[in-house]
């Protein structure tokens, strides 16, 4: 039996790319605090992610959390980073009475980068974290095995713009002249339940 209207809560592994300005060949200059944060080139990561929403007919709205881990590279040396994004999604899913169904996706994300050991001052490196916000389009596969069970799949797009920074010497966020891109790929493979409601 299909659900085809209800809530849906899920996990999911991710698997992200964040490119853009961040190939290795870059740095960004912040006079306001006195520093120099390098842009590192980043491996693909893996992590986990968390899933919400509500679904009706073809239609699904959902809230999703990712957390996935790269390495990077400075000129001869290494560096960790942590991607975290908040991700808020409109789906349209084209067989939606079908257990298999594919559907395309937009919305929205809020992502966040931290990374070790990129920015640089008179006194020492450390860390710096990059806010900002960008823009999801994908699609994918959903295959509903019946009690509300379904594995899904599918491939989002990610133009993202970093808008502020905040890195070793404190003092909060600053604004980044122009921003920095760190748009990628996002695949991603999970499990979901929904709960049928009448909706």
């Amino acid at each position: 039996h299909i659900i085809n209207a209800g809530v849906y809560f899920g996990l999911s592994i991710p698997y992200n790319s964040i490119g853009g300005d961040f190939d290795n060949t870059k740095q960004l200059s912040v006079p306001a605090l006195g520093e120099t944060i390098f842009l590192p080139d980043f491996d693909n990561g893996m992590g986990i992610g968390i899933t919400g929403g509500i679904k009706k007919g073809p239609f699904a709205f959902e809230l999703s959390y990712t957390r996935t881990t790269h390495e990077g590279e400075i000129s001869s040396s290494t560096t960790d980073a942590v991607l975290t994004t908040f991700n808020l999604d409109g789906k349209y899913h084209f067989l939606p009475y079908s257990p298999a169904q594919p559907f395309i996706t937009v919305g929205l994300c809020v992502p966040r980068l931290k990374v070790e050991n990129v920015a640089e001052d008179d006194y020492g490196i450390g860390e710096a974290t990059f806010k900002g916000i960008g823009f999801n389009v994908g699609g994918g596969l959903i295959m509903h095995f019946g009690s509300g069970i379904a594995l899904t799949g599918g491939a989002v797009y990610r133009w993202v713009d970093y808008s502020r920074v905040t890195s070793l010497s404190g003092g909060g966020d600053i604004e980044i002249s122009g921003g920095v891109k760190g748009s990628g790929i996002s695949v991603n493979a999970g499990i979901i339940y929904t709960i049928p409601l009448e909706l």
